[in-house]
Order: structure tokens, then sequence, then C-alpha cells
């Protein structure tokens, strides 16, 4: 093992398209190590996790520092192993288990999945997930629809040696990994939703000004807690709280009240299911011009 520390960069292939030929593409010399090579996902190399040795401290590695769309899909590691020792350990986090009994693959190279997964490890334990890597740092996801003034930074360290009797939990989720990544997911989606209100709804994404996150964040959460399980179904409740108000499903003589009322073979059925029919029957009737 090399004793000089090495900074490499990690990569999500989903986040940058095209990204193997991307980084061929750099003027810089780059060593680069696919981590679905030799595993049973080989073919989706192009979109899974990647690890790049830049030989120069120029280049990617300083661009990292200013560039939001780096930043976004691509986080730096430093370590005094050789790149294949770094690959070979994070291999280890292709597809892991849970306490649900399912199997998955984690999107560890993602910087936001990785800051809430990391973030969810007591020390003693992340000091084994990190193995040896030294530092795992990413910038701190900001929901898209606030202001950057500046970049934060969020370092995972290694402060105590790796201790072999939870090497065999590297590969397994447990309760607050599981909802570690729930969070990292809710974030994703709410970015999601933004850029959706962004495009169909500017004028009504603009009146709220800085209080937009506020509103965003309210109604998804009002929309799981009234039992919405499905991203169609929470984009749904959102849609309709911003044309009909904030209390058309919690208003005693509201339009889905009423509705509810007329239909109420509907109060049987899921919620999912009672959103998305609320909905048809709204947009039916503002095609037949009905209020």
């Amino acid at each position: 093992m090399s004793t000089a520390t090495q900074s490499y960069l990690l990569f999500d292939g989903v986040l940058r398209e095209q990204l193997l030929p991307w980084l061929y593409l750099q003027d810089e010399p780059l060593e680069v190590e696919p981590l679905y090579a030799c595993t049973p996902w080989r073919e989706l190399a192009d979109i899974g996790p990647v690890l790049v040795q830049p030989l120069s401290s120029s280049g990617l590695l300083m661009n990292l520092e200013d560039d939001l769309s780096l930043q976004a899909c691509a986080s730096v590691l430093r370590s005094k192993a050789p790149i294949l020792v770094v690959a070979d350990h994070l291999r280890q986090f292709v597809q892991v288990s849970d306490t649900l009994a399912s199997d998955s693959l984690l999107r560890f190279a993602d910087p936001l999945v990785a800051q809430f997964w990391l973030a969810s490890y007591s020390p003693g334990a992340l000091s084994t997930i990190l193995g040896p890597i030294d530092e795992w740092r990413m910038a701190a996801h900001r929901p898209r629809w606030e202001v950057l003034e500046q970049t934060k930074w969020l370092r995972f360290h290694s402060p105590v040696h790796m201790s072999s009797l939870l090497r065999a939990k590297l590969d397994h989720l447990e309760e607050p990994q599981i909802h570690a990544l729930e969070q990292a997911y809710q974030r994703r989606f709410a970015d999601r939703l933004d850029s959706w209100f962004e495009q169909t709804q500017p004028d009504f994404r603009d009146k709220h000004g800085n209080h937009w996150g506020d509103w965003i964040v309210r109604q998804y959460q009002a929309a799981q807690a009234w039992g919405l399980t499905t991203e169609r179904s929470i984009a749904i409740w959102l849609e309709l709280h911003a044309r009909l108000g904030d209390e058309v499903c919690s208003a005693e003589e509201g339009r889905y009240a009423v509705w509810l009322t007329d239909n109420s073979h509907m109060k049987r059925v899921p919620p999912d299911a009672r959103i998305q029919a609320f909905e048809a029957d709204f947009l039916n009737c503002q095609q037949k011009g009905l209020s």
C-alpha cells in the first residue's frame, strides 16, 4: 500500500450523462475504474459508480471546488491506498441487503445519497464503512429552489482503526440506513417536484417567493400524512392544492368533501386511488366547463 495520500473522484454515472466518454475526452491524464466492472452489472458500467484518479491537482479536482454541475454528481475521496484497493472496497456496497429482507443496488456514488447514508453510522461503524478511505467529501445538498451563496462541504473521516467485527455488515443496511436513504429519496423527489412546478406553474411558484420551499415541503408532508405513497399521487396532491387552495382536501365543505359525499363508495378505497379519482373528476369538469 502506498504511503502518499491520493485524491480520487467518485462519480455517479446516472447523474452525469455519457460519463465514460466524457471522462476519456478530458484534457488531463486519468485512471478510470468503473465499479460495476467485475460484477454482474458490468454491462451497465457507464451508468454505475466510477472511481477516477486524476494524475494532477489541476483539472477535474480543481474544477470541482467551484463547478456546481460536478458537485452534483461527484465526491472526493482521500486515501493512501491505490485505486484498485479503494475500488474493491467500494464494490462491497454495490448490492446491499436490508432488515426488510430485500436486496438492492445502492447509489452510494450519488453525493446526495452518500451524504445521508454516511451520516447514519456511528463513528465506529463509519470507520468500517470507510475502510481504506481517510476522508469522503461532498458538497452538501441544497434544495434546487434555494439561492446558493457558497458551497458547504461535508467531510466524513475515519478517526479510529477499522473493526473486523463489523466487516460482515458492510453490505447490509439497518434501520438508520434505511431511514437515511428514504430522506435522500425525498430530497431528490422534492427537487423534481420543484422542477415540474417551475415548468408547469411558474407564476404560482414565483408568487411564494422565499416561502416557496416551505410550501412544497409542507404539502409533501401533508400528502404523506394523508396516506399517499406513490410519486404520482403526491404530485397530484400538490397540483390540486396549487390550483384549488391549501384547504381543498381539509375543509369540511370544501371541494373534496363535496366530491366524497357524492361518491361515498370512494371512502373504501386506498388514499392513492381516491386522490387520483378526485383529480380525474376535477379535470373532467374542467373540460366540460363546469366549476
